[in-house]
């Protein structure tokens, strides 16, 4: 109760005391009767008044108190179905992290961390259907090296060559760019470092870009790294032209890295969106269609014989 609360109510009391006051001298009462009537009256109406506040503060005090239960609760549930999911200790890690970003933090501060809690919300929502999960602008370099590193078992890929203006090889994947160097690096570690069995299929436009120099070089390159290359031409493939559209890469046979490209680009390839597949049809699909590959004629050897 404030000071100012305390003297209007003294004042009603008075002012009700005085009123009773006036009514005992109408009704010709004694005056120490007028006294202890006018009393009572004034306290009666403290206590009324003093009631009437502390039933306003129980009922804003037992909103809070439910609302609080009411988060308790929430917290307790979230808490408890933390403990139970399979990322438990990472989720943990990250609430943790979040508290390192303060209130004080400078608004693009916060709002970069919101965008990047968002992301990820995001994709393990996605992730978490067992369908798929896309990613809308392009090569996501994320996903690729983290899954090229995570993988234990098997790394199958296909790589689409076509060719230039010039007549030349115009790899349509990702070897003379940074990300493509530390996508070979990594490859190069997993099968160093966990023995994972590593193919790569280039399907070419045309039989001939197998002699080209700049594309030898490629698959030198990742055959010293350890890694089983082929080439095969569009043209003679069962379903020519309208089943290897969009490159893919399969890890562990449980994971399809599908990547789709707008290959006619004044300056090359350009990346339109990437998406990692989790559905078993579609990987089965997948593991179908990289055999077929694989077992196509090679144009290496041909080159070679």
């Amino acid at each position: 109760m404030t000071q100012h609360r305390l003297y209007v109510r003294v004042l009603v009391a008075v002012a009700a005391a005085a009123l009773t006051g006036g009514a005992g001298w109408l009704f010709s009462l004694s005056l120490p009767e007028t006294f202890i009537l006018s009393v009572f009256v004034a306290g009666v109406v403290l206590v009324v008044q003093l009631l009437n506040q502390f039933d306003q503060q129980l009922i804003a005090m037992q909103a809070v108190v439910t609302g609080r239960f009411s988060e308790v609760s929430d917290a307790t549930r979230l808490f408890g179905q933390v403990g139970a999911s399979a990322l438990r200790g990472e989720v943990r890690q990250l609430a943790e992290s979040s508290l390192h970003v303060g209130h004080a933090s400078p608004p693009l501060v916060l709002d970069l961390a919101r965008s990047q809690v968002e992301r990820m919300s995001d994709f393990l929502q996605q992730l978490g259907g067992r369908h798929e999960v896309v990613y809308d602008n392009g090569e996501d370099r994320d996903w690729l090296l983290a899954l090229t590193v995570l993988t234990r078992d098997t790394m199958d890929a296909t790589s689409h060559g076509s060719v230039g203006a010039d007549g030349q090889f115009v790899d349509e994947g990702l070897w003379a760019t940074e990300l493509g160097q530390r996508y070979l690096v990594a490859q190069g570690r997993a099968i160093r470092e966990h023995g994972v069995a590593i193919r790569r299929v280039f399907v070419l436009e045309r039989a001939a870009l197998a002699s080209d120099p700049v594309f030898r070089k490629i698959c030198q390159e990742q055959i010293e790294l350890g890694i089983q290359v082929r080439a095969v031409e569009l043209t003679k493939l069962p379903r020519a032209g309208g089943t290897f559209v969009a490159d893919f890469i399969l890890f562990d046979d449980q994971i399809s890295y599908e990547s789709t490209t707008n290959p006619r680009q004044p300056l090359g390839p350009m990346f339109v969106k990437t998406s990692l597949v989790l559905d078993d049809k579609r990987i089965s699909q997948q593991r179908q269609r990289f055999d077929e590959l694989w077992a196509a004629p090679d144009e290496l050897e041909s080159e070679a014989t």
